[in-house]
């Protein structure tokens, strides 16, 4: 991150905190209010201070790690895109598929398709 240099070191932790906690909380449904709590934050301040210091939204940013962790998962064949997305935090496959696609142009089964097949030993 890029911090400005108007931001209080108060203001720097809870945005710290707030990454920690969508970071190890990003796989499952994840509201405002949660992150409100445990960063103790009000909506409009966690919104706001959150985009001037990121640059991106909380729920870009939740959904950057949730399609991520999703490319991992795409790699074996196994894993349904309705197990991946909903392993990832989606609250459907339709979601996770119009997510997926504003990142990589194509939706999962097609990014899977595009992946490199495994060489056998």
């Amino acid at each position: 991150f890029i911090i400005p240099l108007t931001l209080s070191k108060e203001q720097f932790k809870k945005i710290e905190h707030i990454v920690d906690y969508i970071d190890n909380n990003f796989k499952s449904p994840i509201t405002l209010e949660n992150i409100c709590t445990a960063a103790e934050y009000n909506k409009y301040t966690i919104c706001h201070t959150f985009k001037a210091v990121t640059g991106s939204t909380i729920f870009d940013y939740i959904n950057f790690l949730r399609v991520r962790y999703a490319v991992e998962k795409l790699m074996d064949p196994k894993n349904s895109i309705l197990d991946i997305a909903i392993e990832c935090g989606f609250s459907s496959a339709t979601y996770f598929n119009r997510v997926f696609k504003n990142y990589f142009g194509c939706s999962p089964s097609v990014y899977r398709k595009l992946l490199p097949k495994k060489q056998k030993a």
